[in-house]
């Protein structure tokens, strides 16, 4: 079983848990400013994509791809090793395949990344390298005051 929590934001921390394969998990929120050298971990075409947008809609969407990427590459295994902006994580409407080079030019892997909801203001992607067959999200409120041991 592969379990992989990521940091928290705000009050949320995104955890994946897979039996079968490799995963990856990110979550973000609108307090990461976009700034004009992020462009550079984005593909040619994620930048094109990105500078037709208004600088609002700017922001969210490059929260969007960088969630994505931070996703793919660590259920590739790989993390920054391999370049983010050798990674196109532009999916359709929001779940599918990604193409992830291997480092040392080793190839090629897919890996399966869909957004998941998240609370206002945030972005969050889960990712998986091999088939995802069923994909549940909950949504916990832990209150340890609250809790019973039996």
């Amino acid at each position: 079983m592969t379990t992989v929590p990521c940091a928290y934001v705000g009050d949320q921390q995104p955890v994946a848990i897979s039996l079968i394969s490799e995963v990856g998990v990110d979550v973000q929120d609108g307090d990461v400013t976009y700034g004009e050298n992020l462009h550079l971990a984005l593909t040619d075409w994620e930048q094109r994509l990105l500078r037709r947008l208004s600088p609002t809609a700017r922001q969210m969407f490059f929260l969007s791809l960088w969630t994505r990427k931070e996703a793919v590459l660590r259920a590739a295994g790989y993390g920054l090793r391999v370049p983010p902006d050798e990674v196109d994580v532009l999916v359709e409407d929001g779940a599918g395949t990604v193409a992830v080079p291997l480092p040392d030019g080793a190839g090629m892997t897919e890996v399966q990344v869909r957004d998941l909801p998240g609370a206002r203001g945030t972005v969050a992607a889960v990712a998986a390298a091999g088939p995802v067959t069923a994909l549940h999200t909950w949504t916990f409120n832990p209150t340890f005051h609250e809790a019973h041991s039996y």
